[in-house]
This record gives structure tokens, C-alpha cells and sequence, in this order.
């Protein structure tokens, strides 16, 4: 018996990512504060992907153009983009009450949208990849973790850093 093998999908690997936003804190007792505001996060991945073809073409009742073919000649490296409009809410609790690095641990939620992708899709029955941004899942619910310590404290404009930990709790695409 002969067959069409198909080779499944590249690895994924990360990429560098960036997020930059705004944020109100609000006092609620001597040692805790509330906060909230809005993110613009972006990050990206890349994978192998076989040579570009510049058709279009039906798959699963969709239409799709400019796919690229799982093969093992002429690979290349493509960039998968992901950009994102945050909404953080969190609550943060002074630990360490020194009045040169006080330390804080905080704990939130965050609320996403998925704004902008150009990520690509692999169909494991044809073995191409395709863009297709209906199959990604567009909101999003993550939750976060952080410890901090504060410089310029008691001034106009403070800046905090420490480790911090943001899972998402929302997949990006059902499959």
C-alpha cells in the first residue's frame, strides 16, 4: 500500500515580546493599594514553513490565499505576531515596611483582546499553513502575580521592579 506522508507541523519557538501601559494606584489602607489600567502587549513566535504560494484556494468550506507548503526544500523562518489591548486590575500589599525598599507582593486579573495577528494556521490533511485570524480566540483572561520593591519613592514618578508572573487562562486558538 502507498500513501502521501505529511509532515506535521514545525516546532514553535518564542520570541522576543513587549508590553508597555499606564496605571493608576489608588490607596485603600496604609499598606494596601488598588490599581488599574491599560496595557498594549505584544508578543511573537516563529517556525519553519516550506515556500510561500501566492493562490488561493478552498479548505474546509473557507477560502484562504498566499499559503505555505510544509515541505522540506526552501524552508524558512516565519515570524508569528500577536498584538494585544489590556485591561489590569490588581491589589497590592506592602510585606516589608522599610522606608528604603519596601517590598510588595500583588495579585490580579487581567482582561485581553487580541487586536492584530498575522499568525498562521497548520492544516494537518493538506500540510500547509494559511492565515485564517477567525480561528483565534479574540478575548482573553490572564491572571498575575509579582513581588516589587519601590525606587524613587516619594516622588512625583516611582519605579517599581521584581519578579512578576502573568498566566493566561484563555487559550489563543481551540485547536
Amino acid at each position: 500500500m502507498g500513501g502521501t506522508i505529511i509532515p506535521g507541523p514545525s516546532q514553535i519557538k518564542n520570541s522576543a515580546g513587549s508590553v508597555a501601559g499606564i496605571f493608576l494606584e489608588k490607596n485603600v489602607s496604609k499598606k494596601t493599594k488598588v490599581s488599574f489600567g491599560v496595557n498594549y502587549k505584544e508578543f511573537n513566535t516563529s517556525n519553519l514553513v516550506g515556500q510561500k504560494n501566492d493562490t488561493t484556494g478552498v479548505l474546509s468550506g473557507a477560502f484562504y490565499y498566499d499559503y505555505y507548503s510544509r515541505n522540506s526544500i526552501a524552508r524558512k523562518q516565519y515570524n508569528n505576531n500577536f498584538k494585544f489591548i489590556e485591561l489590569p486590575l490588581s491589589i497590592k500589599v506592602q510585606l516589608v515596611d522599610n522606608k528604603n525598599f519596601p517590598v510588595f507582593w500583588s495579585g490580579g486579573i487581567t482582561l485581553s483582546q487580541l487586536v492584530k495577528s498575522n499568525a498562521l494556521q497548520f492544516d494537518a490533511s493538506s500540510g500547509i499553513y494559511y492565515k485564517d485570524n477567525s480561528l483565534l480566540n479574540k478575548p482573553h483572561l490572564g491572571f498575575s502575580t509579582g513581588l516589587s520593591t519601590t525606587l524613587f519613592q516619594n516622588r512625583k514618578f516611582e519605579m517599581q521592579f521584581g519578579p512578576y508572573f502573568q498566566y493566561s487562562a484563555s487559550q489563543l486558538a481551540n485547536q
